[in-house]
């Protein structure tokens, strides 16, 4: 099949958020797994930026000329978005504010909030043993063709952890910068 001559927008990508030990999503076909809790953000900018590094490369010089070029230890990817701020806490709902709150914050303080309380880090070694040193969640950007909804891509980070901020203004927002561990996305 040739390459697509549709070109995406923002206005046609969702941003799903997921936590299950090892991942959230299924890297064959973009869905959610069975037992996996997910978050569709809504109220965001649109702004998602994704930086794949690939492996560190270290160049090699004889007496100041370049000879070669040596991989390296591979690197983390880098993802962040933003979205508008409408809710504190909540002990009964899902709220990006709890999920942003729940990965800066150790795992054994999970605290009360529906987050808190039933989101499994991906970094668990197996589904409900509750032994991550890290609280993490997966990240699926579907971006589908407005005019065909058949032709959805998705974007896949694994296994991502991060930091939130927080910015006054007109609109109050959120920033969620994570980094991802799994080096290269899958992209589908």
């Amino acid at each position: 099949m040739a390459e697509s001559t549709v070109t995406k927008t923002r206005l046609e990508g969702v941003i799903t958020l997921g936590a299950y030990a090892g991942g959230a999503f299924d890297l064959s076909d973009g869905s959610t797994l069975g037992s996996a809790n997910s978050y569709e953000v809504s109220y965001e900018a649109g702004d998602l930026s994704l930086t794949i590094p690939g492996r560190a490369r270290s160049v090699l010089a004889d007496r100041g000329s370049i000879v070669d070029v040596l991989p390296g230890d591979e690197q983390a990817s880098t993802l962040q978005f933003s979205c508008y701020f409408r809710q504190g806490s909540s002990e009964t709902d899902d709220t990006i504010t709890d999920i942003a709150k729940w990965l800066v914050i150790d795992p054994a303080d999970a605290g009360s909030d529906n987050i808190g309380a039933n989101w499994e880090s991906v970094y668990s070694s197996g589904p409900g043993n509750e032994d991550a040193r890290v609280n993490g969640l997966s990240v699926r950007l579907a971006i589908t063709n407005s005019g065909d909804s058949g032709d959805v891509s998705y974007i896949i980070c694994q296994k991502c952890y991060g930091t939130l901020s927080f910015s006054e203004g007109d609109p109050d927002t959120l920033q969620l910068s994570l980094t991802c561990t799994d080096p290269i996305p899958t992209i589908l």
